[in-house]
């Protein structure tokens, strides 16, 4: 009898053992899964917006900027404007300050942003930018601000091979499932080439008062033709209609000093 008891003391320390090893067990294991969660959630490139209502709950996933920013930046060493363009808002405002060459000015709205685009990035041979230094911060997950430097280099056909620094201040806004460009600012830190000219709203006819080749592009090989026939018709309708005005009024005075007689 007696060593029965024993038996059943033993074995109901046995299990008492065994759950405590088990929950031991378990509560290491609980304890190490938030951890591990929580770490791959902080390298995600994702953030995860929810929106609750009475009726309904909606996610949207803003994915990061870099993808985007990238592109943006491919798009300038394929000289292509269009993608470049693409990427700001239809009421972005783009501000161009410092050693600019003569191309300094705010540009408000897509066909002014392409225009500007246009007159660099569009009349070169050979183009090339670097980002460096690129910093983010942010107001929200669907507003993000870069700054970085934009180390340029080229050969245009106007001023022939150039080189700039700029620096650029850039609010990128995250809507309709991309990310698009709001506002810019652009401050030419530095600006070399070899035939600037002078500076002018027409880079040509600096370069023409110089004694250089103007180096026309295109598009603006009539207007530059036409210009001097122009002036020259300008000039010489003026003189005609002051001869004819001259003429008139002594035509008049005659004519009243014959009546007077």
């Amino acid at each position: 009898m007696r060593s029965s008891a024993v038996s059943s003391a033993v074995i109901v320390g046995a299990v008492i053992l065994v759950v405590v090893v088990a929950a031991g067990g378990l509560f290491f294991f609980l304890g190490s899964g938030p951890s591990g969660s929580t770490t791959s959630s902080a390298k995600s490139s994702t953030t995860i917006i929810t929106t609750t209502s009475q009726s309904s709950s909606t996610s949207l996933v803003v994915p990061s900027v870099n993808p985007a920013f990238t592109q943006y930046v491919n798009n300038f060493n394929n000289r292509d404007v269009e993608r470049v363009v693409a990427f700001y808002t239809p009421d972005a405002v783009v501000t161009w300050t410092g050693i600019t060459g003569g191309t300094s000015g705010t540009y408000q709205g897509t066909n002014s942003i392409r225009l500007a685009m246009s007159t660099s990035v569009g009349h070169t041979t050979s183009f090339k930018v670097i980002a460096t230094n690129v910093t983010q911060s942010s107001t929200s997950p669907t507003s993000v601000t870069l700054a970085y430097t934009f180390n340029m280099t080229g050969v245009s056909t106007i001023i022939g091979p150039f080189n700039a620094t700029i620096f650029l201040t850039q609010n990128w806004i995250y809507n309709n499932g991309q990310w698009s460009v709001q506002k810019d600012l652009w401050n030419y830190l530095s600006f070399a080439s070899a035939n600037s000219g002078e500076a002018t709203v027409f880079p040509q006819w600096g370069l023409s008062l110089s004694g250089k080749s103007p180096n026309l592009a295109q598009e603006h090989v009539l207007e530059w033709n036409l210009a001097p026939f122009l002036a020259a018709a300008v000039y010489t309708s003026v003189l005609t209609l002051g001869i004819i005005l001259v003429l008139g009024m002594a035509r008049n005075r005659r004519h009243q000093h014959q009546r007077s007689d």
